[in-house]
């Protein structure tokens, strides 16, 4: 799966008519070189801004081969592809040319009102459909669903080819659910490699010489997570070796309950900021 920088700002672009209802081609390429030559930092093609459920496969075609040929690899494209059939959208991602799409924007299908479950299926599917990587999109104000944030966590932590979330559910509460799992840990690997340093410091190794070390052990640790293939349980147990050190050190977190720790601070992150939202 190729990287994908989804940071700034994203524009989902408009399907411009003319007045016998045809698409308007050269409209929209003008729209796209306005887009390039303003500082948007990617493009959302063919989404709900589009209309795209009123154009014809072959309309969504020659927008698609327009855009991509005017973008020209300057900045990533996202691809809205999504439906109400799990089949049909395997089918395209799996036959269709994606030459030039960076990642494609999948909608919570629509009208059937799957369950939560069936939602995590539909989105299993088509993450196994393709390496390309995958926005999920819940708009349960047109689609009739809602897809909970245990269900946004549960794709996300399962499938690493999905990479981000277009939620408009408009559920504050729900949201927080979501961003607070990520949004205060980077202060947490930080207060880990305070003591770390701290700890080295204290037995006789520089303050920089720790600082290394310790940095290059979470930039590894990282790297192992993201490119290993391998659960965090998995990773733990692999660098642990019968007896050794490192099982040593690792019964003082069992001891001290840091799973329960990280738990609780986990649920005080969510509590203070459904406060800080009243």
């Amino acid at each position: 799966m190729a990287d994908i920088n989804l940071n700034g700002m994203g524009v989902a672009l408009i399907t411009p008519f003319k007045e016998d209802e045809s698409v308007d081609y050269d409209a929209l390429g003008k729209l796209v070189d306005y887009q390039l030559q303003n500082g948007t930092d990617y493009l959302v093609v063919l989404g709900t801004t589009a209309e795209t459920p009123t154009l014809t496969e072959e309309e969504k075609k020659k927008i698609v081969n327009l855009i991509v040929t005017k973008v020209n690899g300057r900045i990533p494209i996202v691809l809205g592809v999504g439906g109400n059939c799990t089949r049909t959208i395997v089918e395209k991602l799996k036959n269709d040319n994606f030459d030039g799409i960076d990642a494609i924007l999948s909608v919570v299908p629509y009208y059937n009102k799957p369950s939560q479950e069936g939602i995590y299926q539909h989105y299993k599917a088509i993450a196994e459909a393709t390496k390309l990587p995958i926005v999920l999109y819940n708009v349960p104000g047109r689609t009739g669903v809602n897809m909970s944030a245990a269900t946004t966590l549960r794709i996300a932590r399962e499938f690493k080819n999905v990479v981000a979330v277009k939620e408009a559910s408009g559920n504050i509460t729900q949201m927080d659910d979501i961003i607070n799992v990520n949004g205060s840990s980077p202060a947490w690997f930080f207060r880990m490699a305070e003591v770390m340093v701290q700890r080295a410091v204290s037995v006789g190794i520089d303050a920089g010489t720790a600082l290394r070390l310790t940095a290059k052990t979470m930039e590894g640790c990282a790297k192992l997570l993201q490119e290993s293939g391998k659960t965090p349980g998995e990773l733990r147990r692999q660098v642990c070796s019968p007896g050794g050190t490192t099982l040593a050190s690792l019964s003082a977190f069992d001891e001290m309950n840091y799973e329960g720790l990280m738990l609780e601070a986990m649920r005080r992150c969510t509590q203070r900021s459904r406060e800080l939202g009243r």
